[in-house]
């Protein structure tokens, strides 16, 4: 029977229980996953369910669309924008999510990387930045208000609108 089979890849969909019923989440919709004693709060474009599965398994069958800002939460990589000081530590701006969310001092360096253009180092193994870009719409740079630094950042800026049109 089905039963055994497994698909190969990761799921499409993950499963929520509610009110004796089930719910589909589909994974392009999740924007963070967030342990809360033995479940996971999923939170989507629709709003938030529990799952019952671990933070880790979902780390080991998504990690490469989600990254880890905190021992307790992982975020889809497309939904992260920037980290911001905040009370002395760093918080993560999502895309869709007016929430923001704390990142540990282990997880920062990993997640500057990503956001500072450590794309090919950062990402799944194998994808380009190329690749990464071509699903971008819009790119924030951040600067000082120095004249280099405004020059700087509005140089890489034209660079990267002539090699990705349609790029804000």
């Amino acid at each position: 029977g089905r039963a055994g089979a497994r698909q190969a890849g990761p799921r499409q969909h993950l499963c929520a229980r509610l009110r004796g019923s089930l719910r589909l989440i589909p994974v392009a919709d999740i924007r963070y996953l967030q342990a809360e004693e033995k479940y996971v709060v999923v939170h989507h474009a629709r709003g938030q369910d529990l799952v019952e599965d671990s933070l880790k398994a979902l780390e080991d069958e998504f990690g490469a669309g989600f990254v880890r800002i905190h021992r307790n939460c992982l975020v889809a990589r497309d939904q992260l924008l920037e980290l911001r000081r905040h009370q002395g530590g760093l918080q993560a701006v999502l895309r869709d999510e007016p929430q923001l969310l704390e990142v540990s001092r282990r997880c920062a360096p990993q997640l500057r990387q990503l956001l500072d253009g450590g794309w090919a180092e950062a990402c799944t193994p194998g994808r380009q930045p190329s690749a990464i870009m071509a699903g971008m719409k819009t790119l924030r740079i951040a600067t000082r208000k120095s004249p280099l630094a405004l020059w700087q950042s509005e140089h890489v800026a034209d660079l990267l609108r002539q090699a990705h049109p349609g790029l804000e």
